[in-house]
């Protein structure tokens, strides 16, 4: 985590030294297409055993939102993530595949900020090869969460997004054996979105963010706790 860490930290001056440029009011834009990378500290355990496993794992994000205010909200994105876990259970190979949509109102608070309400579809699949069995998670699931924006100066718009999902259709399975399935999801992130422009075209996003996903065993109490904490840098494209 120390290059990217390094690499946002020039990211972010470069950002704010660009977006303090801008010096005029402009209209804001109502679509906005993102891409960038993303990386993330994965920590899953086993509380009733003492085990676990953790490690870096690293990937992309892409996304669409629509921002107009008192009007309906819709956004989308899909994430990918890959890496090896190492700890108590294995060294893995992992893969995290991770795309949600989300439709909602958006009610205008002022001028500068907003808070959209949303529910939609999600899917999840975190996918692990090993010896002697490949162990996989899928659910899917009813996102329930808001997005907040705030804009204290032209050029910096921020905001607090949360959700907690309710999963159904879940599976946790090691090779073909069915083990249990998901009881939770929850993310929190905290976007800060520098414009690059006067007209706001174009902005550069950092996105820090913490998620949990929770898994039960079948007619067992050992739970399987995933604690994530990352974050994107995202290119947006306003139209």
């Amino acid at each position: 985590m120390g290059l990217f860490s390094k690499i946002t930290a020039l990211l972010v001056w470069s950002a704010v030294f660009c977006s303090s440029k801008v010096f005029s009011e402009t209209a804001d834009r109502n679509h906005r297409l993102y891409i960038g990378p993303s990386a993330s500290w994965y920590n899953a355990s086993l509380p009733p055993l003492d085990e676990g496993q953790n490690g870096c794992m690293y990937g992309a994000i892409t996304g669409y939102d629509y921002l107009k205010k008192d009007r309906l909200y819709a956004g989308a994105h899909f994430s990918y993530l890959t890496g090896k876990l190492t700890g108590s259970f294995a060294n893995n190979s992992t893969k995290e595949i991770w795309p949600e949509a989300r439709i909602g109102y958006r009610i205008g608070l002022g001028e500068k900020g907003s808070i959209a309400p949303f529910t939609g579809y999600g899917y999840f699949a975190f996918l692990q090869k090993e010896t002697p069995s490949d162990f996989q998670y899928r659910f899917m699931y009813i996102p329930l969460g808001f997005q907040t924006t705030w804009k204290p100066v032209n050029f910096l718009e921020m905001g607090l997004n949360a959700m907690g999902g309710i999963p159904f259709a879940s599976k946790w399975s090691a090779g073909e054996k069915y083990v249990g399935n998901t009881r939770l999801i929850a993310y929190v992130e905290v976007p800060f979105r520098f414009f690059l422009a006067e007209n706001k075209r174009y902005d550069l996003a950092f996105v820090p963010y913490w998620r949990n996903w929770s898994i039960r065993s079948k007619g067992l109490l050992i739970a399987q706790v995933n604690n994530i904490v990352g974050g994107y840098v995202q290119l947006g494209f306003n139209l």
